[in-house]
């Protein structure tokens, strides 16, 4: 629900009849009588609200009211996208962080961790202090591992033992109803319709003990590469990573930027909803997806990824890079001069295309030709 313009008038039943005049007692107030007046309706013992049926019940919108063109109040509308924009982030927002106060989880931790390093299991803690602890024993897991309590995972003796489980694959008919629409050869008709930039995006995963994942953007005109370092390789943090950036540079920015993107086939990419739907309501770009073992389609983020892999060689963890490291290493690739560019960098063709602000939006800076490194040294 949204108000879309404010009221011109007063809504008091018995304005049409009114013959009052300064009710407000304002001495700036240019009308003769009350009956245009929206501030007089504050002190006018008279003042009686008009009702509307549509307004005031629910579902509160004015939706299917044949007046909503002369009528002059207030107007709220429901616009379906946004409804459900706001509903994900409230879903979200409600499940992330600590839902105890700071004394709370003071106690909690007080309670919890001393009998832990006795060695006693949370399920036989709970079960003997239930009335103490204000949440469930799946809530306890949670905070031991991100390190909410002064107990590690290694102080669960059975923990360590078993390994992480796999997750399950998305299933392959639900998979084909996702990419209805959104194929290559859809990516290719939409193309020849359009002369809207694309922007390929792929994932770079670390040796095999290393949960973060890198997500990257290719801008196919300028060649630029732009990387997020994302806590692992889900559908949960791709869209986090975009929502973000979606976040520093604005909607309509992020509309110019990435109009239309092409990815893989991965299962961290399988939403297309959520990448499509921009964080203020609306869709902010198009999603299409590469045919199946066809890497050629989005060859160009193939090859900014061999560049990537001169300073993250395949085996290294990710686990202690930073974003500022991972920074780093994409302003060294961007200025680094290409054939395929006829000796110049990706900064210097991104800089005909973009303006300052997105650089700085970005924090996008040149290397010195002479400076720039394509080594792991980099990093160290």
């Amino acid at each position: 629900m949204k108000v879309t313009r404010p009221g011109a008038e007063n809504d008091c039943i018995n304005r049409q009849f009114c013959n009052k005049e300064q009710t407000c007692n304002e001495t700036r107030c240019t009308r003769k009588s009350c009956q245009g007046c929206t501030s007089c309706i504050n002190f006018c013992n008279n003042y009686k609200k008009i009702y509307c049926q549509y307004r005031d019940t629910a579902p509160y919108v004015c939706e299917g009211c044949n007046r909503i063109q002369q009528c002059r109040r207030p107007k709220f509308r429901y616009y379906p996208e946004r409804a459900h924009t706001s509903y994900q982030h409230n879903w979200r927002a409600v499940r992330e962080g600590v839902g105890l106060t700071e004394g709370q989880l003071a106690e909690l931790d007080a309670i919890v961790s001393p009998l832990i390093k006795k060695g006693q299991s949370i399920a036989h803690i709970y079960a003997n202090h239930q009335s103490e602890i204000p949440c469930s024993i799946r809530t306890i897991y949670q905070y031991i591992q991100e390190g909410y309590l002064s107990v590690k995972n290694l102080d669960l003796l059975r923990k360590v033992k078993y390994k992480p489980r796999r997750k399950k694959r998305i299933d392959k008919e639900y998979a084909l109803k996702i990419r209805e629409g959104r194929r290559y050869a859809d990516f290719l008709e939409h193309l020849g319709n359009t002369d809207e930039a694309v922007v390929e995006m792929d994932t770079v995963a670390g040796c095999r003990r290393s949960k973060k994942t890198i997500l990257t953007l290719h801008f196919r005109q300028s060649r630029l590469l732009i990387a997020f370092l994302m806590d692992d390789n889900t559908q949960k943090s791709v869209v986090h990573a975009l929502d973000g950036l979606e976040q520093f540079l604005g909607k309509e920015q992020f509309q110019q930027a990435l109009p239309v993107i092409l990815a893989d086939n991965g299962m961290e990419f399988l939403s297309p909803s959520l990448i499509e739907t921009s964080i203020y309501g609306g869709h902010r770009t198009r999603l299409y997806y590469c045919d199946p073992l066809s890497p050629g389609q989005k060859g160009g983020i193939e090859k900014n990824h061999v560049e990537l892999r001169k300073v993250l060689p395949k085996g290294t963890s990710f686990d202690s890079l930073s974003q500022e490291k991972l920074l780093l290493a994409v302003n060294h690739i961007n200025s680094y001069s290409r054939v395929s560019l006829n000796g110049k960098t990706a900064f210097d063709i991104a800089a005909l295309l973009f303006n300052k602000s997105f650089f700085e939006k970005m924090c996008l800076a040149k290397v010195h030709p002479d400076e720039v490194c394509l080594t792991p040294s980099l990093l160290r």
